[in-house]
């Protein structure tokens, strides 16, 4: 892929367990980079066939390869256009060239 498509930003953000008043763990989220991105809604067909209800927005996110990149996991997730996506699957595009992310939004 051209590295030219990738026209949005996403913020990618990772958990921080941090204990509050009562030693219980709490998840505070925090941007660890933001990168370029091409961003694709998944067709409706897609989610049909793999049973996912219509009520969420599935994005499929690709990204660059770079280090941190091979390090997002679905513990992660990203943020698009003002609304926070979870992480449902990441892969590698050819030789390490770029990262496949399908994350989920709920509809609004």
């Amino acid at each position: 892929m051209d590295a030219g498509v990738l026209y949005g930003r996403v913020a990618v953000l990772r958990a921080t367990s941090t204990p509050n008043g009562f030693n219980e763990g709490v998840d505070t989220w925090n941007t660890l980079a933001t990168v370029w991105t091409d961003a694709r809604p998944v067709s409706d067909g897609e989610r049909w066939s793999a049973g996912q209800t219509l009520a969420n927005q599935v994005i499929r996110f690709t990204i660059r390869w770079s280090t941190l990149a091979a390090s997002i996991t679905p513990k992660d997730r990203l943020q698009y256009q003002g609304r926070t996506y979870d992480i449902q699957g990441v892969k590698n595009l050819g030789r390490n060239s770029m990262r496949e992310i399908t994350a989920t939004a709920r509809a609004e």
